[in-house]
């Protein structure tokens, strides 16, 4: 019985770091790999906790061409756009500032 419930509680674990393993040495091209459940955050968080940081994100926007779309996890419901292109930032900041939401703090 032991033997079962180890086998339904880590095959489907085995079976995602399998298709993680493949994917990240078949397919170059994905920048950061979008987990279910959890999104981008895992990517972030390691190379947060490897003082990778600024490195991950220039390699990041350099591979994204300037302007990258992080999913966070599904549950919290955490997304955002990052951007680095000049004409991008010119636009959203001035040319057409009315139309992007400002996020409001609560010392505001």
């Amino acid at each position: 019985m032991a033997t079962l419930l180890l086998l339904v509680l880590f095959l489907p674990l085995l079976l995602c770091l399998g298709v993680w393993f493949a994917v990240r040495n078949n397919n170059k091209a994905i920048i950061i790999p979008n987990w279910p459940v959890v999104g981008m955050l895992p990517s972030l968080l390691w190379n947060v906790s490897h003082d990778l940081l600024h490195d991950f994100i220039t390699r990041v926007m350099k591979q994204s061409g300037g302007t990258f779309m992080f999913r966070g996890p599904w549950f919290a419901g955490v997304d955002f756009l990052i951007t680095v292109d000049p004409m991008n930032v010119h636009y959203i900041l001035s040319k057409n500032f009315t139309n992007f939401p400002k996020v409001r703090t609560s010392g505001d």
